[in-house]
């Protein structure tokens, strides 16, 4: 498993609450990829196929969509933007370019 332990269950029971760990192993990401572990976060993942699929969408309404606070869109899109893989052409009323 290149280098990496093996999942294991941990379990722990208190009087008011059970916990259930389950760690897994980083799974399908290249090197490019392993400095910067959340490049593929489920939220970015969903906010890059939002913008292919509606290149006008705005922040509200990616909020509404993916049911999170603008401000977790605008940090999870200021990090794609950063990163190059969107790009805003136009102003405020242009549409998002996905370079992927």
């Amino acid at each position: 498993m290149s280098g990496r332990q093996a999942p294991c269950v941990e379990e722990s029971f208190g009087p008011d609450r059970s916990t259930l760990i389950l760690p897994l192993a980083k799974i399908g990401l290249n090197e490019a990829n392993e400095a910067n572990p959340e490049a593929n976060s489920p939220l970015r993942v969903r906010i890059v196929e939002e913008l292919r699929a509606n290149p006008k969408a705005t922040q509200i309404g990616l909020t509404t969509k993916l049911g999170v606070s603008r401000a977790t869109v605008q940090l999870a899109m200021n990090a794609l933007a950063k990163e190059g893989r969107i790009k805003r052409q136009g102003g405020t009323r242009g549409r998002w370019a996905v370079n992927e």
